[in-house]
């Protein structure tokens, strides 16, 4: 652990966010019933409280804390309120907090325009909206023209995607709808499954354009969907050495836009936005013309 004098050396920024670091190990700690260095948290609420670059209210949550007073429930309490007080000046929610900031929309004064590909995504009964907006994240990322997801699919606006999404439920084009109503509204022809037992991912042959289909968490892509595969694009697998043998989906639905992505990268239209809608009256995001 840090030394509280090498701490109280490192450049403010710097310092601020060990702060969170270290009461989220004494919080560990004390919720495992493992003996914990009293003297240093003293003096770690110590320089906490001297340090002119936390808030206020960093400062009065620290300065009313007095360990040879409070119980280890108590102690518990005191570190994980100042934990995320802490996180609040920093602008860091608990679940976004290892994760880097995305690149800002804007660089050199002019706003980023989207690369994308001839290329839709199905999402064949994703059940997660962590999933769901770690996919629609990806996929920004990846030039996907248009997102479609399944009845049965995790609502994109729920908390929990919108939060993995950072954003990109409002820029990728979406909408909900059956397999058979997207291929009226879409004019890629080639299907390709994501699923185990396909064609490796270093020896696929991607179509210039296609609907790639994400099957869900627990069962994969249905019998159907991989019979129209099975004639059009066929299956692709990732290969992986773990003895797991298994990736989080949307970790490997975005290894396969990267794959795919990085052979067709040519349209670039610009990020505006307009709604149309098809028969279930969710809404259709598409690009402006």
């Amino acid at each position: 652990m840090i030394t509280i004098k090498k701490l109280a050396g490192l450049p403010a920024s710097t310092r601020i966010r060990k702060y969170p670091r270290l009461m989220r190990f004494f919080e560990e700690s004390l919720r495992n019933d493992v003996p914990i260095d009293t003297t240093y948290l003293r003096d770690l609420f110590s320089l906490i409280a001297g340090d002119p670059f936390v808030t206020s209210a960093v400062r009065e949550k620290v300065s009313i804390l007095n360990l040879q007073c409070i119980d280890k429930n108590d102690v518990l309490r005191s570190c994980n309120g100042l934990r995320h007080l802490l996180l609040e000046q920093l602008g860091a929610s608990p679940a976004d907090w290892d994760l880097l900031p995305p690149k800002p929309l804007e660089e050199g004064g002019c706003e980023q325009v989207r690369k994308i590909i001839e290329l839709d995504l199905y999402l064949d009964d994703i059940r997660s909206p962590f999933n769901v907006g770690s996919i629609f994240r990806a996929a920004e990322s990846f030039g996907v023209r248009k997102i479609f997801l399944s009845p049965g699919s995790a609502d994109p606006r729920h908390p929990r995607a919108q939060r993995s999404a950072m954003g990109c439920v409002d820029i990728v084009p979406w909408c909900r709808s059956s397999f058979e109503e997207m291929q009226t509204h879409t004019t890629s022809n080639k299907i390709v499954a994501l699923e185990t037992g396909g064609c490796p991912l270093h020896e696929f042959h991607f179509p210039a354009g296609g609907i790639l289909v994400i099957g869900s968490e627990e069962l994969g892509v249905s019998p159907a969907l991989m019979e129209q595969a099975s004639r059009s694009g066929g299956a692709v697998s990732i290969e992986t050495g773990g003895r797991k043998g298994s990736l989080n989906v949307s970790v490997a639905t975005g290894i396969v836009l990267h794959a795919w992505f990085s052979q067709f990268r040519a349209v670039e239209p610009g990020v505006r936005r307009h709604e149309t809608t098809i028969s279930d009256g969710e809404p259709v995001l598409s690009p402006t013309d």
